[in-house]
């Protein structure tokens, strides 16, 4: 079989001339001197590629401003003052007064209906509390911030007055603090 057969050296493997590398539009150089011929003229990568160069570096990211903390209180107090006015005005508003409570009502059941619609516009604003807070917590887009801030203090504190609720009014008095620190922490925000 032609495996077992031992090779002779004349049916060794040749090994392949060697690469020459030639720029386009230049002339070969003549044969090699060995008695073999090259294998091919090819050109180098650098010759036909774009050049390659350096990505600059990134500009460093700016940092805040200020190093103050006012940005990251006011952020804590208004999602505090958040969760703390909608826990309030939730459970205003899911559990209905029993039969002899809405019967000794002095409003009349409209008015009482109507507290009701306010009180789910009021959670609804709270939410807005919390995105203003988590801005401000994050020092990301003052004026946003501050305006989220300002719509839902006015949103709280209006309610909290018409209803005299004291925690509601200590959420209330939470969210103005928050505000009056977003307000006066402008250097601190990054835009």
């Amino acid at each position: 079989m032609a495996d077992t057969e031992p090779t002779s050296p004349d049916k060794k493997r040749q090994e392949p001339p060697p690469i020459e590398f030639v720029k386009p539009g230049e002339v070969p150089p003549t044969a090699p001197p060995q008695d073999r011929p090259a294998a091919a003229w090819v050109t180098r990568p650098e010759d036909y590629q774009r050049p390659q160069y350096a990505q600059p570096p990134a500009p460093p990211r700016a940092a805040p401003q200020g190093t103050g903390n006012r940005a990251r209180i006011a952020g804590i107090l208004l999602i505090v003052a958040a969760g703390v006015s909608a826990a309030v005005f939730l459970a205003n508003s899911l559990i209905p007064p029993s039969a002899s409570d809405f019967a000794n009502a002095t409003s009349d059941p409209s008015l009482y209906a109507l507290g009701q619609v306010c009180g789910f516009m009021v959670i609804w604003g709270q939410a807005i509390m919390v995105l203003a807070g988590v801005m401000a917590y994050q020092r990301m887009n003052w004026r946003m911030a501050m305006g989220c801030a300002f719509f839902a203090m006015l949103m709280l504190g209006g309610f909290a007055l018409a209803y005299l609720d004291p925690i509601a009014l200590g959420a209330a008095f939470l969210a103005i603090v928050g505000f009056v620190l977003t307000v006066t922490s402008r250097g601190e925000f990054r835009s």
